[in-house]
């Protein structure tokens, strides 16, 4: 079985073709085509004519900044809704937890300075928390949810004024 690669006059693929006749695989090239011997390479690439070569076709650097900020993005959420810190206990900041925090600052709210909640730490702990506590904690929460998205919002102007895929690469969270 021999195969090979269909492509139009300015190399970019097509397609690919399989027989077990050279002869028939040559018959089956289009007009205006050119049937490349074997495989094209797996990452996106050109065939020159020039060259009879494959040329790898490099992304543009508007391509490397979207995957770049599609990545920080992601770190972001991972992030946001990890974990933070208040008065020396880590809180759980998933959407869940956070939903639960201000039902707790509600009930506070009504109940007033009697109120007391056992609340459940991130490492599955437990600590007593006040009415003043639970509005401190949240705000801590929200501190830690506006803080992601600085850093974020950052990286992401570094991103934009980054050169190259060197300069891309060094951005980290």
């Amino acid at each position: 079985m021999q195969t090979i690669t269909i492509v139009n006059s300015a190399g970019g693929v097509r397609y690919e073709a399989s027989h077990s006749d050279p002869k028939a695989l040559l018959l089956s090239v289009p007009e205006g085509c050119f049937g490349i011997p074997g495989r094209a390479p797996t990452a996106p690439s050109l065939w020159s004519f020039d060259r009879k070569e494959w040329m790898a076709l490099l992304p543009s650097l508007d391509a490397l900044r979207e995957k770049k900020w599609t990545a920080i993005k992601a770190l972001r959420e991972r992030a946001e809704f990890s974990t933070f810190e208040w008065d020396g206990s880590v809180f759980q900041a998933d959407e869940r937890s956070q939903a639960r925090l201000q039902l707790a600052l509600s009930e506070a709210l009504r109940v007033g300075d009697t109120f007391t909640v056992e609340w459940t730490l991130a490492d599955n702990t437990t600590r007593v928390l006040s009415a003043a506590d639970v509005a401190s904690a949240l705000g801590a929460l929200g501190a830690h949810t506006l803080g992601v998205h600085a850093r974020a919002r950052e990286l992401r102007a570094l991103i934009d004024a980054a050169l190259n895929e060197s300069e891309l690469d060094a951005i980290q969270w």
